[in-house]
């Protein structure tokens, strides 16, 4: 075989990379709702590169040849052109050179898979990897880019390969980009939420200068690649290459959104830190082992001022503080808070699973108690700050050598409390010397990107959320699934949600493990019965016992009084349990062990009804309940007609399986929702199964 001659191009690979407001003061409640591949190396072989490759610099490029020409008019008439010596070998080297091409290519794409949040500095490696990668195959086919227009556009394999090679290159330099704003991000993440802002340079304008020179050209470059990719014809492509297109193709929408949602919520995120003017939070630091309706207890919150990304003020309050001092009476509003106090106070202001109005009335209670009014309301619960500090790593107790870690953290922190080790008139002492000790782990450079990470899971999860009375900033929340707004069905949809509240006085919450179980029998004529079933196990026991005690010797705390013990899990958990249901729904039976027997109910605030009962669970033993209720709709099945249920998550909720089951005998099951989520039953009914983690849609398509 006769040598064949590639000439590279001497040109440069292009980097593209180059007034406040005041308080609304009054309890409102009437707000907007929201409703519904293997890896390959090479191009070219070595022996190949030896044995039949001779590299001529571009400098020495002679005019093209009589033959190249010839070359030239076959690949306009629809053959794959490669530039070689030997015409009889075209088909040949043709093949080679595509596979050799698409090879590295694809390559390039696993590369910037590789990419990775948690780590900027191998993500870069990886984007300049990829960009390698597409510049090598490139250089394989330059001879056939480099023709004219109408030429490569006349050739569908040529015109694919070039519109991979561009949109990888674009993907490559945005990887690029995104890769020194992340940097950028986090140099200027030192000063962000530091102390005091004199004299210090401007973090927001720091901020709105990466926008500018990394974030906004990486959007415009995946633009770009998306523009591409729908050029690629995928039927020119090998097989196995089709499918890793479509995924490409469907991981860059995600990215363009993902890039079009913070270009659009910049000026917002930046008056959020205090661009404009300073902005003031409540943070609210909830017990999720002892829940409530809107979370978990609230037994201290704190009280922030941001300036231009700075905390110019951040003060610690133990919530008896101020209930301590508040002598207005006001009837609980709830059945759970009235079993809990005869006077309803701050402390119990997260009534209502609907964030937004337990935020409004957080905000309400915090003024009527002297309070100062405050721009937004935010909650973490324990959950969170334990996943917090498992990736962040381990954080070291402020007068003790021991470490605290995302499991034992809890335990610790409720023993230091509950045991009063600060002292009888500032027994959450502990909890204020933690604060600065935690925000200087996540504010440290390498940290904040695992501390968005975590932030992002706890959204979804429901272990945070924000609220603000001015509708920009709620909108805001909003969008980035943080407002911890309810769902509010349509008239035709069935929806659920179970909240409880930890009534018995202790952190028992944790201990529980929950199961519920929701059937739907669909009759021939479109009718609809739920039957609901919640079986509570409370799991305190030897094993229990004995890990808090190993635990708390570590920390070299050897005595737990009873009282304290009954505190942190061993006593009975008492529960008021709430199941909201569509407005108009019929109790038609129930069964179980009922410290309070069901009643309808109705929530004025969200306008929905719902079943409130109080269980109680000793430890070791297990509770079940059982509720039958008849729909106030019915499907309409002529010729077909649809079913969806909407399954909603309580804030601060853990430690619970959700199971939903339709039985349709008599009908044709069309159509499942989630596709592929539900498996279908001997008994011709369809189930689906998942840890109640997030809110979802269930459903499918009936006919007769």
């Amino acid at each position: 075989m006769g040598n064949s001659i590639i000439r590279i191009p001497s040109r440069p690979i292009e980097d593209n990379g180059a007034k406040p407001q005041s308080s609304p003061h009054i309890l409102k409640l009437d707000k907007s709702r929201k409703t519904e591949t293997e890896k390959c190396g090479d191009i070219v072989s070595t022996e190949q590169r030896e044995s039949e490759t001779k590299i001529i610099p571009s400098e020495s490029r002679s005019p093209k040849s009589v033959r190249k020409i010839e070359i030239i008019k076959l690949a306009a008439t629809g053959t794959m052109v490669v530039l070689l010596l030997n015409i009889s070998q075209i088909y040949f080297k043709t093949m080679q050179a595509k596979d050799a091409v698409m090879n590295s290519a694809y390559a390039g794409y696993e590369d910037l898979m590789q990419a990775t949040p948690s780590d900027m500095t191998a993500s870069g490696q990886a984007f300049e990897k990829a960009f390698y990668q597409f510049s090598m195959a490139e250089e394989t086919i330059w001879y056939l880019l480099d023709q004219p227009e109408q030429m490569t556009d006349s050739n569908k394999y040529v015109k694919t390969a070039s519109s991979m090679l561009n949109a990888g290159q674009s993907v490559s330099n945005a990887g690029q980009l995104f890769s020194e704003f992340a940097t950028e991000i986090s140099e200027s993440g030192e000063n962000l939420f530091q102390e005091d802002s004199a004299g210090k340079p401007s973090v927001t304008e720091a901020l709105k200068e990466a926008f500018s020179l990394y974030l906004e050209p990486a959007r415009s470059e995946l633009a770009e690649a998306t523009t591409y990719l729908d050029e690629v014809d995928t039927d020119v492509l090998p097989e196995e290459y089709r499918e890793k297109v479509e995924f490409v193709r469907d991981q860059m929408t995600d990215l363009n959104s993902f890039f079009a949602d913070i270009s659009e919520n910049v000026p917002t995120i930046l008056q959020l830190l205090g661009d404009e003017y300073p902005q003031k939070y409540m943070i609210l630091l909830e017990n999720n082992s002892e829940l409530r309706p809107g979370g978990g207890f609230i037994g201290s919150f704190l009280i922030v001022d941001l300036n231009d990304g700075y905390i110019d003020a951040m003060d610690f309050y133990d919530i008896y503080e101020w209930d301590g001092a508040f002598n207005e009476y006001i009837a609980p509003p709830v059945d759970e808070i009235a079993y809990l106090t005869c006077c309803w106070g701050l402390r119990d202001a997260n009534y209502s699973p609907d964030y937004a109005v337990s935020s409004q009335a957080v905000m309400d209670f915090f003024e009527r108690e002297g309070g100062p009014t405050v721009d937004h309301v935010m909650m973490v619960d324990l959950s969170l700050m334990s996943d917090l500090i498992d990736a962040i790593g381990p954080i070291t107790m402020p007068g003790t050598e021991a470490e605290l870690t995302g499991g034992n953290f809890e335990l610790i922190l409720s023993y230091m409390v509950e045991s009063k080790l600060a002292g009888e008139t500032s027994p959450k002492s502990v909890v204020e010397d933690l604060i600065p000790v935690v925000k200087e782990k996540i504010t440290d450079s390498g940290n904040l990107i695992k501390t968005l990470g975590v932030l992002l899971d706890a959204a979804k999860s429901e272990h945070i959320a924000a609220y603000s009375w001015d509708d920009d900033f709620q909108q805001f929340w909003r969008s980035m699934n943080l407002d911890g707004e309810a769902y509010i069905p349509s008239a035709d949809e069935d929806y659920l949600m179970v909240t409880v509240s930890g009534i018995g006085g202790n952190k028992t919450d944790k201990y529980v493990e929950q199961e519920i179980n929701h059937k739907t029998l669909i009759s021939e004529d479109g009718g609809l019965l739920d039957k609901l079933t919640i079986t509570r196990e409370h799991t305190y026991g030897e094993a229990v016992k004995t890990w808090q005690e190993e635990t708390l010797a570590s920390f070299g705390y050897t005595e737990i009084s009873d009282s304290v013990r009954s505190i942190l899990g061993s006593g009975d958990n008492v529960a008021g349990i709430r199941v909201y249901v569509p407005n108009g729904t019929q109790l038609s039976g129930s069964t179980g062990v009922f410290e309070q027997e069901p009643k309808l109910m109705h929530d004025n605030d969200l306008n929905m009804d719902y079943f409130y009962m109080v269980v109680r669970t000793r430890p070791g033993e297990t509770s079940k309940i059982e509720l039958t209720y008849k729909l106030p709709f019915a499907l309409t099945i002529d010729p077909v007609d649809d079913y969806f249920l909407y399954v909603e998550k309580q804030p601060g909720l853990d430690n619970t399986v959700f199971t939903k089951e339709i039985i349709a005998p008599n009908l044709n099951n069309n159509a499942l929702y989630p596709e592929g989520e539900f498996t279908e039953q001997t008994d011709l009914s369809y189930k689906f199964e998942s840890e109640l983690d997030r809110s979802f849609h269930l459903g499918g398509v009936f006919s007769k």
